[in-house]
C-alpha cells in the first residue's frame, strides 16, 4: 500500500505523463518497487491466505520433499492445483466435500475456456497427484485420484505445421515496394517457401 502510494505521489510530481498512460506508468513503478524491496528483504507483505486452510502450503512441502519433483514441476503444480482449490472454495465450504463430479466439472469448464487437450492432461495429473496425497494424509475419505481421466494427448500432432502452399503462391504474388527493405522481405519468403 505504501509503495502504491508512492507511486500516486510519483506520478503527481512528475508531470510529463499523459493521462491515458499514468496507470501503466504506476503499475511499472509499483513492481519495480516492489521488486528492489523484497530483493533487499525490505518488504513486509502480507501472509497469503490459501483456500481451505494450510492444504496448498503442505502439498507444496509434499511435492518438493518425498516426491523430489523438479522445481518447476513444482511451480506447475502447485499453480494448477491453486487454480482448482480457489474454483472449488467457490463451491465447497471444506476440502472433505469436494468430490470426483467437481474435479470433471472443473476440468470441463477448463476444456470450455480452450484449454488444448495437452494442458488438460497436465492439469488433470496435477490433481490427481493432489487427491492421492490428501487421501494418503487422510484428508478426504472417498477415493477420488483414481477416478479423474487423464485424456490421452497424441504423441505427434497431426495438424498442419505451416501454411498451404496456396496460401504461399498467395503471399508471394502480392505487390511488393520498390524500398530495399521490401525487396529484401520478398526475397527472405522465397528463402522460406524453397527451403521450409
Amino acid at each position: 500500500e505504501a509503495v502504491e502510494s508512492a507511486s500516486k505521489r510519483w506520478l503527481k510530481e512528475v508531470r510529463r505523463f499523459e493521462a491515458a498512460n499514468a496507470h501503466g506508468f504506476s503499475k511499472s513503478f509499483t513492481l519495480a518497487a516492489v521488486g528492489w524491496l523484497r530483493f533487499h528483504n525490505a518488504l513486509h507483505e502480507p501472509a497469503p491466505e490459501y483456500p481451505f486452510g494450510d492444504l496448498l502450503p503442505e502439498f507444496e512441502k509434499y511435492i518438493s520433499g518425498p516426491r523430489a519433483m523438479a522445481k518447476g514441476t513444482v511451480i506447475h503444480v502447485t499453480n494448477s492445483v491453486a487454480l482448482f482449490l480457489r474454483w472449488a472454495a467457490e463451491r465447497h465450504e471444506t476440502f472433505e466435500t469436494v468430490m470426483l463430479v467437481d474435479v470433471l466439472d472443473h476440468l470441463a469448464s477448463l476444456r470450455e475456456r480452450g484449454l488444448k487437450p495437452r494442458s488438460i492432461a497436465s492439469k488433470a495429473q496435477a490433481l490427481r497427484t493432489l487427491f492421492k496425497f490428501t487421501e494418503a494424509s487422510g484428508r478426504t475419505k472417498s477415493v477420488v485420484a483414481i477416478g479423474i481421466p487423464i485424456p490421452s494427448v497424441p504423441r505427434y500432432d497431426l495438424g498442419p505445421k505451416g501454411p498451404r502452399w496456396s496460401e504461399v503462391r498467395r503471399m508471394l504474388a502480392t505487390p511488393r515496394g520498390s524500398r530495399p527493405t521490401d525487396l529484401r522481405a520478398h526475397a527472405v519468403l522465397f528463402l522460406f517457401a524453397i527451403y521450409g
